[in-house]
């Protein structure tokens, strides 16, 4: 993947969702398999069969895909919260509306937050702290940058990935930016790009 390839897709996504909230997350599934269709041509056919129902044999990313439609299809049925942080746990779950983190940022002070998947809340969390499993071992948690206050952590406790950004180098947060360098992260990380 090159750099940043999937922000347009994720600027698009974002756009839906300023059309709505939508009725439901089902109302929402053939637009967002139209929106990725567009900007990925070559995964139209695990669209279709997803859209259609089709049950055939399907590959680890055909569930990936799966799984990041219904995902997008819950965030265009659920109003934004409200930009300011949270109060909140001290882990992945949102206090908002109960979904996962999946990515967070440092912000100008260096304090962490989490951002919902789902709705885009955000809650503070500890800086040297797995969201996932709790782990706080400094030994067991490590970052991979990645460029401009990009970067991937990893705990090595239960292999857990959350892309984040530093805004003290990036500046202002920009989440379609922040999850399309994710993707790329996280996939890098996948195929051994990175050491890890």
């Amino acid at each position: 993947m090159r750099r940043f390839e999937l922000e347009p897709l994720f600027r698009e996504l974002d756009a839906l969702r300023d059309e709505g909230p939508w009725s439901s997350e089902a109302a929402g599934v053939g637009a967002v398999i139209e929106c990725i269709g567009r900007h990925r041509p070559e995964w139209r056919d695990a669209l279709e069969a997803l859209a259609t129902g089709k049950e055939e044999a399907r590959s680890a990313e055909d569930e990936v895909l799966e799984h990041f439609v219904l995902q997008q299809a819950a965030r265009l049925a659920r109003p934004p919260a409200d930009a300011a942080p949270l109060e909140g746990p001290d882990g992945e779950i949102c206090p908002n509306c109960g979904g996962v983190a999946d990515v967070a940022y440092l912000d100008q002070n260096g304090t962490r937050h989490a951002v919902c998947a789902v709705c885009d809340a955000r809650w503070v969390v500890p800086r040297i702290l797995c969201l996932h499993c709790g782990e706080s071992d400094p030994g067991q948690l490590e970052y991979y940058p990645y460029e401009d206050g990009y970067r991937l952590y990893r705990c090595k406790n239960c292999d857990h990935l959350l892309p984040a950004v530093d805004l003290r180098e990036a500046g202002e947060l920009d989440l379609p930016r922040l999850r399309a360098a994710a993707a790329e992260m996280v996939h890098l990380f996948e195929v051994g790009a990175v050491d890890g």
